[in-house]
This record gives structure tokens, C-alpha cells and sequence, in this order.
């Protein structure tokens, strides 16, 4: 005969109960239902060598992308499609990318929740993007630095990925100042426009 699962008591915050009380009137759960599918969960996030904070964090960035329209393909098929636009029409693939940058930057203007929007981008591409190894924006007054460092990208996507993250940063106003593109790396400097 199964052995029956005892009950604990638990104490919480009362802001966090009203909170969860809300929560399952509006889906009709029981509190006791409620609680444990949430430290289910939790303990499912911890067994994944990860904490909920960190999959919250990564739902909220893919579902900012998803809600943008961005597709996951493999790196490949990128660069593949990448190389052959370069060497048909290489201009018109840097002003796609550039136009781009332009739009997804004001888009994360809008749609960040945090003053200052380099930091979710930041996020967003070390987290979500092509496997870059190496990817971080510096902020130092009105000038801004970024690095970029990608075993994955050609010269071709390299140069691509460039004008992106040149777009992104124009559409804040900032100049760019320094542009350094070499196959899988690549260092930016921008100014803050008046």
C-alpha cells in the first residue's frame, strides 16, 4: 500500500500570498496545487544545473525575439545564405543588415523595461545569438565600445553582423567612431550624437 505524502507548513510573505491567492482564484487552483507545481518546477530548474531566475530571464529574452519575428537557423545555413547574398549583391546584404540593426534598436528602446536598453542587448546576443564566445557592450560617458568574438562567422557574416550592431547603435544616435572587422572579430567604437 502507497505511503501517504505528509503536509509541512511553510511560511511566507503576506505580499507574495496575496499574490498567489490572486493567482489561483483567477485559475481556479487550489493554493496547495499552486505551491507545489511551483517548487516542482523549481526543483526541475536546479536539476538543470540552472536557477528560475536564469530561465525567467532567458523566457523573457526569446520571447522579446519570437515577438520581433526572429527564427532560430542553424549557423550554417546563415553563413551559407549569407555568402552567396555577398557575392550577388553585397551592398544591398550590408544595408538589409544595417536596416536592421536600425529597426531592432528602436524596437528595444521600446520594448526594454530597463532604462538602459544596451544592457538587454547585451544580453539578448551573448544568450540567444550564434554561439558568439565573446560578446560585451562599454559604456564610458557618451562613448560606447563593443566586442564581438565568433569562431562561427565568415568573413562574409562577420562583416554582415558588423553592420548590424552599427545599425543598432544609429538608431540611438550614436556615431560610429571605430570600426575593426576582421573574420570572427569584431571591435566598434561609437560617440553619443547631439
Amino acid at each position: 500500500m502507497p505511503s501517504k505524502k505528509g503536509k509541512k507548513l511553510i511560511l511566507i510573505r503576506e505580499d507574495l500570498l496575496e499574490d498567489i491567492l490572486k493567482i489561483t482564484a483567477r485559475e481556479g487552483k487550489t493554493v496547495f496545487a499552486f505551491t507545489n507545481e511551483v517548487f516542482e518546477q523549481a526543483l526541475k530548474a536546479y536539476e538543470m544545473q540552472t536557477t528560475p531566475a536564469e530561465l525567467l530571464e532567458f523566457y523573457t529574452l526569446m520571447k522579446l525575439e519570437k515577438d520581433r519575428g526572429a527564427v532560430i537557423i542553424p549557423i550554417d545555413l546563415l553563413n551559407s545564405l549569407t555568402q552567396k547574398s555577398y557575392d550577388t549583391d553585397k551592398e544591398d546584404l550590408l544595408q538589409k543588415w544595417y536596416d536592421c540593426g536600425l529597426w531592432y534598436g528602436k524596437y528595444l528602446s521600446i520594448k526594454s523595461q530597463t532604462e538602459n536598453w544596451f544592457q538587454t542587448f547585451e544580453k539578448l546576443i551573448r544568450k540567444c545569438a550564434w554561439n558568439i564566445s565573446d560578446f560585451s557592450i562599454t559604456t564610458q560617458g557618451e562613448n560606447v565600445s563593443i566586442k564581438c568574438v565568433s569562431p562561427n562567422f565568415t568573413k562574409e557574416s562577420t562583416e554582415a553582423f558588423t553592420k548590424f550592431l552599427e545599425g543598432t547603435m544609429h538608431s540611438a544616435n550614436y556615431k560610429t567612431i571605430k570600426n575593426e572587422c576582421l573574420k570572427g572579430m569584431i571591435l566598434l567604437n561609437f560617440k553619443k550624437q547631439e
